[in-house]
């Protein structure tokens, strides 16, 4: 077991605290750490054990959030420290239509029992206001 009586998953976190937790992140293993087991607790409350996607035959969570969001990283680390399998929804494909015809066949055949989405265009509004 890890150090600070953590689970295998904060192993790196107790080690190296306070590395780059990815190469484009200023994000630490121990704001992502701390993120996941916030997220953690927040999926644990949203989506009930009960709750299973036919598809999988267990809970499954649908991420649509882009790569680039500061909680992508914590939010599938969060799913991880649930045992929750996840799947990833596009955000950035070039084709709109096309990503939308993907997102929805995914959504309609895996019937997933919580979905956690980023409205990606006031992100972007945001973005253009602040430049």
């Amino acid at each position: 077991a890890a150090a600070r009586g953590g689970s295998s998953k904060d192993k790196v976190e107790v080690e190296s605290p306070e590395l780059p937790a990815w190469c484009t992140s200023a994000s630490t293993y121990t704001q992502v750490t701390s993120r996941s087991r916030i997220l953690a607790a927040g999926l644990a409350a949203t989506c009930p054990e009960g709750v299973v996607s036919p598809a999988v035959g267990s809970p499954l969570l649908a991420v649509q959030v882009p790569r680039t969001h500061p909680d992508f990283v914590p939010l599938l680390v969060a799913a991880s420290r649930r045992g929750l399998p996840f799947v990833l929804l596009s955000t950035d494909l070039p084709d709109l239509a096309k990503e939308a015809q993907r997102n929805s066949w995914i959504l309609e055949n895996l019937q997933p029992s919580l979905l956690v989405k980023v409205d990606v265009d006031a992100l972007a509004d945001k973005a253009q206001s602040s430049v």
